[in-house]
């Protein structure tokens, strides 16, 4: 290879990661907490109250909020903010009387993304309500997308041009500039810290005031008092560098990398399924887009002391040539770590590929594209030229640097829309909510326990979940449960299958294989204990 086409090849690198990236995920690509399945089923028509709501997700999440209303708009059971993390939620349910019930919640995922629903049941014939409870909105809760975007600009802006002072040196009028911006980043940066950090409270907690005790009990287990514990030393470090523009290096270490580092506490990608070692990666591809998005303010300013007619342009040249040269290193972390996030994200290939967080994320990778072009004809076409003494090269310049800052900005606003949506190694676990149950009954037991069955469709074949809780609305553990199927009129004789213990008093059978269409009838043997045994009836029409 000739030697004139060797400082290209991190461009070319960095342009082939970005196309094969977008060959691997075109058409791709939304999952946080997805609620998988509830006891009772949404729409449900029962003949007798259950005791408890039970709702189960396709991750551990932690309980921002349940509550269950009856038909007058009454809370007769609630769940509130503070309860342990776990997978599953259940609040225990009093007895009533006939009609229609809500649960409204809302819970935050392992990245502390919002997520809000209700589901509704009717006990009793249709008619026997006087009323509906009061319609709750469902869907995720919209987090405060400027706040969000005006805060990580900042900090990035702040923390990155603080790394890129020592490394650029820039001298005189830009020396003096280059500081200016990042104290002022800093400062913006502090004074939007408690607004960000008390808005995504507000979002997590689903009101619009920000100074709810609702607000600060969301807050207390997320990870963004952490962050913003590990940005406020760093940004106040900034924000006191002298008016002069002197400062030293580790000064400014000691204020860009605890700004970083709170890049690495939360979001997607840190509590992607990979034990936690995506963190560093995401820190040094945030560091990298810092570095580069701070690094453009020294240029410009460096660019705009270039005069042809002045002899000495070594100062303004000297800052120049240290960005051309050592931003393919910036541009190779930037590339590399950006893959590895995006190979995690977008996970295997699934039907879930084609959503809101595909289009974001090509998007992003298309604002890449024209970064990394950008910096390829600065790099070989206006530098040289500038280097030369050619007079348009200096506007020319510093026209790519505003653009390439534009560009960088909507980047990163990309990059706080994505945080907001799906990815899809996320969505690939979820699994659709189950259909209208073919069997949904709750009844007392004479010897005790109290029984709740349900038969519903999975994965085109029926399944059947029995629940068992005691006297005290503890799950109640039995000896046995055994279904037994048939079709007299087909000539099918009893089908017997075991309902095996999935968890304390939730017995169930997913495996039915029931060939035929049609009416289905026969009976659930529960044995509480060696001597007690419950038989209920059921049929139902197998689609």
């Amino acid at each position: 290879m000739p030697d004139r086409l060797k400082p290209a090849l991190p461009f070319l690198y960095a342009l082939c990661l970005c196309a094969l990236l977008s060959l691997v995920v075109a058409g791709r690509a939304e999952a946080h907490a997805a609620l998988l399945a509830s006891d009772p089923l949404d729409g449900a028509q029962l003949s007798l109250q259950p005791a408890a709501v039970e709702l189960r997700f396709n991750e551990p999440v932690r309980p921002l909020m349940l509550r269950v209303l009856d038909r007058k708009g009454t809370t007769i059971a609630s769940l509130a903010a503070g309860a342990p993390v776990t997978q599953s939620l259940r609040v225990t349910l009093p007895a009533g009387g006939d009609g229609v019930y809500l649960a409204s919640w809302r819970v935050a995922s392992a990245d502390d993304h919002p997520v809000a629903g209700s589901l509704s049941w009717r006990v009793g014939t249709a008619g026997a309500d006087t009323g509906a409870p009061v319609a709750v909105a469902a869907g995720a809760v919209s987090p405060p997308l400027v706040l969000r975007l005006l805060a990580e600009l900042t900090l990035l802006i702040a923390a990155g041009g603080a790394l890129a002072l020592p490394w650029l040196r820039p001298e005189g009028k830009a020396r003096l500039r280059s500081v200016r911006v990042v104290r002022v980043a800093a400062r913006l940066g502090l004074a939007l810290l408690l607004p960000r950090l008390l808005a995504e409270g507000a979002a997590l907690a689903g009101t619009s005031d920000w100074f709810e005790d609702e607000t600060y009990a969301a807050l207390a287990h997320t990870a963004y008092p952490l962050a913003a514990a590990l940005a406020l030393p760093g940004l106040l470090v900034l924000a006191c560098l002298p008016k002069t523009g002197e400062w030293k290096r580790g000064w400014l270490l000691a204020g860009a990398v605890p700004a970083l580092l709170s890049f690495g506490v939360g979001g997607h990608a840190v509590h992607a399924l990979t034990g936690g070692w995506l963190a560093p990666v995401l820190v040094v591809h945030a560091a990298a887009a810092a570095i580069w998005l701070g690094a453009l303010w020294p240029t410009e300013y460096a660019l705009r002391s270039v005069d042809p007619k002045i002899d000495d342009q070594r100062p303004a040249l000297a800052v120049l040539g240290r960005f051309a040269h050592r931003g393919r290193e910036l541009l190779g972390a930037l590339a590399v770590s950006g893959l590895l996030i995006a190979c995690v994200q977008l996970g295997p290939p699934s039907p879930a590929w084609g959503n809101t967080y595909a289009r974001l994320f090509m998007a992003k990778l298309g604002l890449a594209f024209l970064l990394f072009a950008l910096g390829a004809l600065n790099r070989w076409c206006w530098l040289p030229a500038l280097a030369r003494g050619r007079r348009r090269a200096a506007s020319r310049l510093r026209l790519s640097v505003r653009l390439c800052r534009g560009l960088l900005v909507a980047v990163v606003a990309l990059s706080v829309a994505l945080g907001t949506t799906m990815p899809p190694r996320a969505g690939a676990g979820a699994v659709a909510p189950p259909p209208a149950a073919l069997v949904e009954r709750h009844w007392p037991s004479a010897y005790g326990p109290r029984l709740g069955l349900n038969v519903a469709m999975q994965a085109g074949r029926p399944a059947v979940t029995l629940s068992v809780t005691g006297p005290d609305d503890q799950p109640f553990t039995i000896r046995e449960a055994v279904l037994v199927l048939e079709r007299p009129e087909a000539g099918i004789e009893p089908l017997r299958r075991r309902l095996d213990e999935r968890a304390p008093g939730r017995y169930g059978n997913d495996d039915l294989l029931l060939p035929l269409a049609g009416p289905w009838q026969g009976y659930v043997e529960i044995w509480i204990d060696d001597f007690s045994l419950e038989r209920q009836p059921l049929a139902f029409t197998l689609p």
